[in-house]
């Protein structure tokens, strides 16, 4: 788990940058009243980030990191299992991972499917599916336990899959099995086509490097965001 530690250190660097960066708001000049002929201004000024989250009011990239540097240990410890998380810490990462899967952004399951057991984070990493034939396609989030993969013909629930994930900038490739969840058949406001899927057996050597994975992934949406 070397490794795992090595990036977890560089990513802390990179929020620490982030919360350095982040300056308190200026206040603006007072401005004079309009005249009558003046066309009137929105009260309303345009913003990058999503507004809110649920529950919360408008949340700054600072903040966001702040989020993410609480729950990467927090679901690293979800993922493995060990130490387990008390009943508070599960509530805890409940709530941060609804918070920051708003924020980012992932494809969603249809209604009717079952929820989801871990955090995902979206990605545009190339993956070869095969079991239903062979597809070349796009993995556009990835979590510790699973992801969905954008395909124009997506497999049906339930089909066997071997993936072969390339985690980009010429790393090693994940060679992980995989099993069809759900699938969407034709794209929709819900997202595009493809297929949801749930990992099913992972070598011992590509846990620490999915893992990181997904962790890498988080950090680059945060630095995006900045």
């Amino acid at each position: 788990m070397g490794n795992a530690d090595s990036i977890s250190e560089e990513m802390g660097s990179i929020f620490d940058e982030l919360d350095s960066a982040a300056a308190p708001p200026v206040a603006a000049p007072p401005m004079a009243a309009p005249s009558a002929a003046a066309a009137p201004r929105s009260s309303v000024d345009p913003i990058s980030l999503p507004e809110s989250s649920p529950g919360d009011g408008p949340e700054s990239a600072s903040s966001i990191s702040q989020q993410v540097a609480e729950f990467m240990p927090l679901n690293r410890r979800h993922a493995r299992g060990n130490p387990a998380l008390s009943s508070a810490e599960m509530e805890r990462w409940l709530e941060l991972r609804e918070h920051l899967e708003y924020a980012f952004g992932s494809t969603s399951p249809p209604l009717g499917a079952s929820k989801r057991l871990a955090f995902r984070v979206s990605t545009q990493l190339k993956v070869r599916l095969t079991g239903a034939g062979e597809s070349l396609a796009t993995l556009r989030n990835v979590s510790e336990k699973g992801g969905f993969i954008e395909v124009t013909q997506p497999p049906a629930p339930g089909t066997s899959l071997a993936l072969e994930i390339e985690t980009g900038d010429g790393g090693p490739v994940l060679n992980i099995d995989a099993c069809a969840r759900w699938s969407r058949e034709i794209a929709n406001m819900d997202g595009p086509a493809g297929v949801g899927v749930e990992f099913t057996a992972i070598e011992d050597s590509d846990i620490a490097l999915l893992e990181s994975v997904v962790e890498q992934s988080l950090a680059a949406a945060v630095k995006q965001l900045g």
